[in-house]
């Protein structure tokens, strides 16, 4: 009867040890899955990091090519009021002190900007 009950602890021992070795190969096929889900995410993690940095980069170029074609908008301007000012100064009814301030308020509004 002895030998029974052992042979009867024996079996279910096995069956709980194959149980248990069957729950850890799931695991380790859930592990894998897992950490495949996560190198993937990572690449596409990397992908969107790399196409923001290419379009900020793109818009900080942008940004500094409508700033230097706003300081040349703003050279000819001068050029043209300082034109404008020089045929006044023709004129019999000339008044230097209206064209001086003219010229100051011009030159601080079209002072070009720091496009770095």
């Amino acid at each position: 009867m002895d030998e029974n009950v052992l042979q009867g602890d024996e079996s279910s021992v096995v069956k709980a040890f194959e149980v248990q070795i069957g729950r850890l190969i799931k695991a380790n096929a859930k592990s894998r899955r897992w950490r495949w889900i996560q190198g993937i995410m990572t690449i596409i993690l990397a992908c969107i990091v790399i196409v923001l940095a290419l379009l900020y980069i793109g818009q900080q170029h942008e940004s500094r090519a409508t700033c230097e074609q706003g300081n040349t908008f703003r050279a000819e301007q001068t050029q043209i009021w300082n034109e404008v000012i020089a045929l006044s100064q023709k004129s019999p009814n000339n008044n230097s002190q209206v064209d001086e301030q003219f010229r100051e308020f011009v030159a601080k509004v079209d002072t070009p900007q720091n496009c770095q």
